[in-house]
């Protein structure tokens, strides 16, 4: 399977929560984050193409830093009890890039 990411990835570990529009908000875990996408653990699968709401806190500057933007599904994989969830920004605004690049920066 050919790579298809744009941007390098950062292994992540941090609670998140993904809400699509007129469902519930589900809770999960990253396992990993770039510039362009972020990797999520879910309970539950999710439909490629589908957009949802993601939000995370990153640890930027020692400051816990909520990020909230909305993204869309690119793949979902059953791996070892939970669904891997692999999902690209749309549209990120200047600051969230800004505070995100920050972020991946270290």
């Amino acid at each position: 399977m050919e790579e298809q990411r744009k941007a390098e990835r950062r292994l992540v570990k941090v609670k998140a929560l993904v809400k699509v529009d007129g469902g519930d908000a589900i809770m999960g875990r990253t396992f990993d984050l770039g510039a362009s996408g972020v990797g999520i653990l879910l309970d539950v699968p999710m439909k490629t193409g589908m957009q949802a709401r993601v939000s995370v806190g990153l640890l930027v500057n020692g400051v816990v830093t909520p990020m909230h933007t909305q993204a869309r599904v690119q793949y979902c994989i059953f791996s070892s009890g939970d669904y891997r969830i692999g999902m690209q920004f749309l549209q990120l605004d200047g600051a969230t890039a800004a505070m995100l690049a920050r972020f991946l920066r270290g």
